[in-house]
């Protein structure tokens, strides 16, 4: 089912957790921090155990087998799925645990410390650089500021030419084309081949002019190609009929642009290459983008011009099995150490846009793009972090021109404790910042754009997501101090304290399903329509040659169905609307028939709690007990996309979940 919305009333709820005031932090004395910790772990476990009397949204994924361990050597947790496989963690109940004991407990035992050791060698690695940079600047502001009349314009001159040409002698730069404070970041550690003993040059960070507006559709796809105008001939006669031969509400060849919103999920932003194909095959062409953590990965590749054949290629890449570079340092943050991520996306970019010997920056895109992170760390904010809106951090052609769009890329998806921080340094000036995945703050990045496009929003959806009661989450104040990303419990801790106390998934709820003005949101489900035991996972990075192609074929007819209800719409000014709808049918009842392991039941919904299910076989009823929520959730996502009947053969056949004695919550 999808909804065209009337323009919003004043005053509807919007995402306002940007702006909420943050309280300061408070640390604990340390007493007895092993009983504690225990103590602490026991409540934590109590708590969330409580009342837990049914299955409920999951967090879905594989933690990975470390290499070398297998048979009697193996770890208790390789190979635990978590995704009813057969263990499954209640999201939810994890919300409502007491994050504030768990974080003094920690300080107790392990108080936050931030290390920067990177950074701070990088720092004074390039001293010399700043202080050369410095002085060109300063001289060429004293230069600009005398009259060629002044007794001193012909020194000041002559020792800026002097400075300009130890500048471009030893780091090639010159004060028109060094960069601006704030404009390129590296990390020593990711980027170390870039930056060879700490040492910046233009030949490997090039700096140079950015596209900040959406280019025509056409002149994206085909401008400065040498047959561009036959190509752009042929594309229009090829969208126009497909167009009318689908039914389409439009159906002349004419490209729409757009601003594409890309929402964060790990491995379940596979989904967008299928997406993201059919949108350009019936002619709605992303020309500018914002993505958060998976999200930002595919919003990346599509600014480069990336053909749909192309990021499908990406999303088969065999490498993206092969992120798990375990790192069990606790002192660096994560337990993978994210370096085969940074390098698979350095190297796809490279590939992408022809550029071989230096890193693909901002400035090099066709499109503007706004990646979404989140800051734990800025040595530039003694005062800490007032509000939300200043713990965000947006890569952009506007704010970070010169930077490796890769290092954006790794950024927005450090999911915190499971990847290492970016620790980048701003070599013009040595402000330091640790970034973790955006995704806890805004995991659907809407509001960004800055032009007047139509804005789609695409979210990648879990089973029984659209219950109403997901908006009811109201943000509370975050802490406002620097935070330790570089310990991975505490990276862990803190990025869950965002997602939490922000309320990211009632906000991102809230956006999906009530889109504002010229918005236009699609929920991709990432789960098979015909068999939700087949589903994509948050860690499970590879394409899954058995389901993936099913999802892939289910994800062009979301999309195209998508358009037919809102194509023509997209070209009339305040217009907006979803596929998915939150309105529960007024005393919600339904009877069907299904078949498990070649059993018929009749399933059959008459308000409150549990399903009756009939063997029409044997005459035996028996009763499902899931939850009056989870049913009408069901039958929501029935309503958007057709799957009830595989909804209920799965609720009748899927075991109870199991929960390991050793697990912590």
């Amino acid at each position: 089912m999808s909804v065209k919305l009337p323009p919003p009333s004043p005053g509807s709820p919007r995402r306002t957790t940007q702006e909420t005031p943050a309280t300061q932090t408070q640390k604990s004395e340390h007493s007895n921090p092993l009983a504690k910790l225990g103590q602490g772990l026991q409540r934590v476990a109590q708590q969330v155990d409580k009342n837990v009397h049914r299955l409920v949204d999951t967090f879905e994924a594989r933690l990975p087998g470390l290499p070398g361990q297998s048979g009697a050597g193996a770890k208790s947790w390789e190979g635990i799925t978590l995704s009813g496989k057969p263990l499954q963690i209640p999201l939810d109940k994890l919300l409502d645990v007491d994050l504030s004991k768990v974080r003094k407990l920690l300080e107790r035992v392990v108080p936050q410390k931030i290390r920067d050791d990177e950074a701070k060698k990088f720092t004074g690695q390039t001293q010399d650089f700043r202080e050369t940079l410095g002085k060109v600047r300063s001289l060429g502001t004293e230069l600009d500021m005398l009259s060629p009349k002044s007794p001193r314009y012909a020194e000041v001159k002559q020792e800026l030419a002097k400075v300009e040409g130890e500048l471009q002698a030893k780091y090639g730069y010159t004060r028109a084309t060094a960069p601006k404070p704030g404009a390129m970041w590296v990390d020593p550690q990711f980027m170390a081949k870039d930056v060879p003993g700490g040492q910046v040059s233009a030949s490997k960070l090039a700096t140079g002019p950015a596209v900040t507006k959406p280019p025509e559709p056409l002149d994206f796809l085909f401008g400065g190609k040498p047959d561009g105008a036959k190509q752009a001939q042929a594309y229009q006669a090829s969208v126009a009929a497909k167009r009318a031969e689908l039914g389409m509400p439009l159906q002349d060849g004419k490209p729409i642009g757009v601003h594409m919103s890309l929402e964060g999920g790990g491995g379940k932003g596979k989904r967008y290459a299928a997406m993201l194909s059919e949108m350009r095959q019936l002619g709605v062409v992303p020309t500018s983008l914002t993505g958060t953590s998976a999200g930002s990965i595919a919003a990346a590749f599509a600014a480069t011009g990336a053909s749909p054949e192309q990021i499908d290629a990406i999303a088969k890449d065999p490498r993206l099995q092969k992120l798990y570079d375990v790192d069990l340092d606790f002192k660096d943050g994560g337990l993978l150490n994210g370096q085969a991520a940074y390098d698979l996306f350095d190297s796809k970019l490279r590939e992408l846009t022809g550029i071989k010997d230096r890193p693909v920056t901002f400035a090099d895109l066709k499109v503007p793009l706004q990646l979404v992170a989140a800051k734990a760390y800025d040595s530039a904010s003694p005062n800490g972090f007032p509000t939300t809106k200043d713990r965000l951090f947006v890569f952009s052609q506007e704010t970070t021109p010169d930077t490796s769009v890769a290092l954006a890329m790794r950024a927005s998806m450090a999911i915190p404790g499971v990847f290492e921080p970016v620790q980048m340094v701003d070599p013009t000036t040595g402000r330091s910042i640790h970034l973790t995945d955006g995704g806890s703050l805004d995991n659907l990045p809407m509001g960004y754009a800055k032009n007047n496009l139509p804005q789609i929003g695409a979210a990648l959806l879990s089973p029984d997501s659209n219950h109403p009661s997901n908006a009811n989450g109201a943000a509370k104040p975050l802490p406002t101090g620097q935070l330790d990303a570089t310990n991975v419990l505490w990276n862990a801790v803190n990025g869950y304290t965002f997602l939490k106390d922000n309320a990211t998934g009632s906000a991102d709820f809230r956006d999906r399903t009530a889109p504002g003005p010229n918005q236009f949101m699609i929920s991709v489900p990432t789960w098979n329509l015909e068999n939700p035991k087949q589903a994509d996972s948050t860690l499970g990075f590879g394409y899954d040659a058995k389901v993936d192609p099913i999802l892939d074929g289910q994800t062009r007819e979301v999309t195209r169905n998508f358009l037919r209800n809102f194509l023509d719409d997209m070209r009339v000014p305040g217009s907006r609307g979803a596929n998915v709808t939150t309105d529960v049918p007024k005393n919600l009842r339904f009877q069907e028939q299904v078949m498990v392991s070649g059993q018929n039941y009749q399933v059959s919904y008459n308000g409150g709690d549990k399903l009756l299910a009939l063997n029409t076989s044997t005459g035996k009823t028996s009763e499902l007990k899931l939850g009056q929520k989870k049913i009408e959730a069901m039958y929501l996502d029935h309503l958007a996309f057709g799957d009830l009947k595989a909804q209920l053969a799965y609720s009748l056949s899927n075991p109870k979940s199991v929960k390991p004695d050793w697990l912590p919550f």
